[in-house]
């Protein structure tokens, strides 16, 4: 049920709005999927890497910031992981026979994408591909291939960006040995807090002076939820046409906050237990100097932000398959307020096809 409609110049709802609404129960669909005959597609993926070798989580787009996610948990399971864009990789590495390499891609048809699985097929890498389009490139070069199966995105990646670092995350979570079954209960009850918090995110951030400020936007994150920071940026810019940075919150705190002054406009993801006070003395320095802040994360009754987005809990790791939410929503809310289409791209294709200009993609069909 909507409770605050988001409406365009036409008067109708967005698309954009729709799709997030309906997310959690789509990536619940999702995980029901990936585990039926005891997770068979993800035990091949995890099954199917060199220990020895680093693993690289590669995409383009929102699938690079899908990466993020599943490096971090890579990494937090004890793999050596990199997240990497598949442009860098393909034009700029020398890249090792035998590597690991997980790709994430909706399409698979990217120009990057298709270009690299055509080179890592020469080398000998192991592949896993984890898209939502089984007869693509991606898919028809990869060893195992990871299927979504899932309803996509009227235009902005939104499930689609969940989805595929649901399953990349699923993935690492089970080459390190975990239950999947038991993961996925837990992610599963979170989705299910999280759709039910999506009504009252909703009413926190209608009207509110966080969405109608005019200035400058810096997102801010730490460790998993870095995704969700630089997924928010993406949608700033895909969505809301506006311009938006996105920083580690370390790094932000290392030359960044000489831009902080009257009118900044500031969401930051809080983490329960890593370096929550210090952020949270952040937030309150921020916001003496005129930033407006939002904060987004889990048990923020002592946190003194403008606005408060509450997440419940999620497995560990696993928190920014939830706290992408609220920025969804936000990105969404803003360009509604902007007079903006979030429904409709200017320049950008659905799928980049081509490596030249500006709107890089072919003939939209």
């Amino acid at each position: 049920m909507i409770d605050n409609c988001s409406k365009l110049l036409g008067g109708t709802v967005s698309r954009a709005l729709d799709d997030i609404l309906r997310q959690p129960a789509e990536l619940t669909a999702i995980i029901g999927r990936l585990i039926a005959n005891n997770g068979a597609a993800i035990e091949q993926a995890a099954r199917s890497f060199d220990d020895t070798s680093p693993i690289l989580v590669v995409g383009m787009g929102s699938s690079y910031n899908a990466a993020m996610a599943v490096a971090a948990l890579f990494q937090m399971a004890g793999s050596v992981a990199l997240a990497l864009e598949a442009s860098e990789l393909l034009h700029f590495w020398q890249i090792p026979d035998g590597i690991n390499v997980m790709i994430l891609s909706r399409s698979g048809k990217s120009i990057e994408i298709v270009q690299l699985i055509d080179r890592l097929a020469d080398l000998n890498a192991r592949t896993v591909a984890v898209t939502n389009t089984p007869d693509s490139p991606l898919a028809q070069g990869a060893r195992t291939v990871v299927h979504l199966g899932a309803a996509f995105d009227h235009n902005v990646s939104f499930t689609m960006y969940s989805g595929l670092a649901l399953a990349g995350g699923l993935i690492a979570a089970r080459h390190a040995g975990k239950s999947l079954d038991q993961l996925s209960k837990g992610i599963v009850a979170g989705l299910n807090d999280a759709q039910r918090r999506l009504s009252q995110w909703q009413r926190s951030l209608d009207g509110h002076a966080w969405t109608r400020q005019s200035g400058p936007t810096y997102f801010l994150a730490r460790g998993p939820s870095l995704a969700s920071c630089h997924e928010a940026r993406l949608l700033w810019e895909e969505a809301g046409k506006s311009p938006a940075a996105a920083l580690s919150t370390g790094g932000f705190r290392h030359g960044s906050q000489e831009i902080v002054k009257p009118g900044l406009r500031i969401g930051l993801w809080l983490d329960a237990d890593v370096l929550a006070l210090a952020d949270r003395q952040l937030i309150s320095d921020l916001r003496a100097e005129g930033a407006l802040v939002m904060c987004i994360g889990p048990k923020l009754e002592a946190v003194s932000a403008d606005l408060k987005l509450e997440t419940g809990s999620m497995p560990p790791g696993w928190q920014f398959l939830v706290d992408i939410l609220p920025a969804q929503l936000a990105a969404e809310r803003v360009a509604i307020e902007k007079k903006e289409d979030p429904d409709k791209f200017r320049y950008c294709a659905p799928i980049v096809q081509e490596e030249a200009g500006l709107r890089g993609g072919r003939q939209r069909s």
